[in-house]
């Protein structure tokens, strides 16, 4: 599934993403209670995962072409090289706020 711009799902009751899922601008996933990303997952711009509790891990190949925001989640307990290890041989080309 492909979206050309943004995709804000912020305060949604979703309960996953679909794989294969390229999003051509941000992607906003703030207060959802996605316990997964799939794999494979690629944002254009910023993918913003503040308040998603339930989420532990990120997946493999996650490709984010601006930054990623993982504020009051799980995800702070781990290191940026961490982080980045997790999702080889995907990437995030912007910065990583914790």
């Amino acid at each position: 599934m492909k979206v050309g711009g943004y995709l804000h799902l912020d305060h949604s009751n979703i309960k996953s993403l679909p794989k294969g899922l390229e999003v051509g601008g941000d992607l906003d996933l703030t207060y959802t209670s996605l316990k997964s990303l799939p794999e494979g997952l690629k944002v254009g711009r910023n993918l913003d995962l503040t308040m998603c509790k339930n989420l532990t891990s990120l997946p493999k190949g996650l490709e984010v072409d601006g930054g990623l925001n993982a504020k009051l989640t799980s995800l702070t307990k781990y290191t940026e090289e961490e982080l980045m290890k997790m999702i080889e041989p995907g990437f995030i080309k912007g910065g990583i706020y914790r």
